[in-house]
């Protein structure tokens, strides 16, 4: 792993950049690795901070990913590809695996 050094800014604000040489895969990446980071300044940061970006997630699923199909093509989870499209194919599924989840599980292990 090399490590370029940019300098930004008025400050020279030192930026370090690694360039992973290595795959990446489950067996070297650390537990911790987060999710995603938020850049911004102390004074934009407030109480409330990770509320408002909760929500914002939160609406971003709503309108991208309505429902656990949809969530998991968009994920490419597997067995996504035999799981239904169509808004109503999907209520009824999830319906279904509401009231008898194994029932389910035996006729469509997808």
């Amino acid at each position: 792993m090399s490590k370029q050094i940019l300098e930004e800014g008025d400050d020279g604000v030192r930026l370090i950049i690694k360039d992973q040489k290595e795959k990446v895969s489950p067996a070297n990446v650390s537990p911790r690795t987060p999710v995603h980071v938020v850049y911004g300044g102390a004074d934009r940061f407030s109480a409330d901070t990770p509320r408002k970006l909760g929500r914002i997630a939160l609406d971003s699923m709503k309108t991208y990913s309505p429902n656990f199909a949809a969530f998991a093509t968009a994920l490419q989870l597997l067995g996504y590809e035999h799981l239904p499209t169509f808004p109503r194919a999907v209520k009824e599924l999830e319906a279904s695996l509401k009231t008898a989840p194994e029932k389910v599980k035996k006729k469509d292990r997808a």
